[in-house]
């Protein structure tokens, strides 16, 4: 039970992008029919709203890769504990 309290993780809350509100462009091209296409004006606005897109989960990519190198180093320091552990009851001639 102490492990999980010194459980170094944040656990992060991932909002995800509301789609309707922040990219109605991109929600309105996905509503249409392959045969509707898309126009020459809606293309700036339309890579705009893939950029932010794009940029959400990058973050929340980011922050996934960060939390599972604490979990990497906190398992490799919880491994070391044990091995030091381990080092010295065989010094002391603990079988």
């Amino acid at each position: 039970m102490s492990e999980l309290k010194d459980c170094p993780l944040q656990f992060h809350d991932f909002k995800s992008v509301d789609h309707l509100k922040v990219c109605p462009r991109y929600t309105a091209v996905l509503a249409r029919s392959e045969d509707d296409g898309i126009g020459i004006e809606e293309l700036d606005t339309l890579q705009l709203e893939l950029e932010t897109l794009l940029s959400s989960a990058s973050r929340r990519l980011r922050v996934l890769e960060a939390e599972t190198q604490i979990l990497t180093d906190w398992q490799d320091k919880k491994g070391d504990r044990r091995f030091l552990k381990l080092g010295r009851d065989h010094e002391l001639g603990a079988p």
